[in-house]
């Protein structure tokens, strides 16, 4: 299947920050084997909006860059941000790479 195709028994998802009522929510659209398909705005004045349009599959090599990048941008929340990021445990790489 391609990622553009139509996909059947998607799970959509209502998300809405009620600390902030005006300013909308999204619905996001989950297919089983493929993930996260599109995300539209309801609502609210900066509406964004995703669409799936390809599908890559990661080295071993790239796959372990993006899990470095992602424990570095981890850590820097640990670093700016001690309030929020002290309630939570570090992120852990949950794909390991050879």
């Amino acid at each position: 299947m391609r990622p553009t195709d139509c996909y059947g028994g998607v799970l959509v998802i209502d998300e809405h920050n009620p600390l902030e009522p005006d300013e909308g929510h999204q619905r996001k659209f989950y297919s089983a084997g493929t993930g996260l398909v599109r995300v539209t705005a309801e609502g609210g004045v900066k509406q964004e909006t995703l669409d799936l349009e390809k599908i890559e599959q990661l080295s071993d090599a790239q796959l372990a860059d993006v899990n470095k990048q992602a424990l570095e941008l981890d850590q820097h929340g640990y670093e700016v941000s001690k309030d929020v990021y002290a309630k939570t445990a570090p992120a852990e790489v949950a794909t390991k790479t050879p």
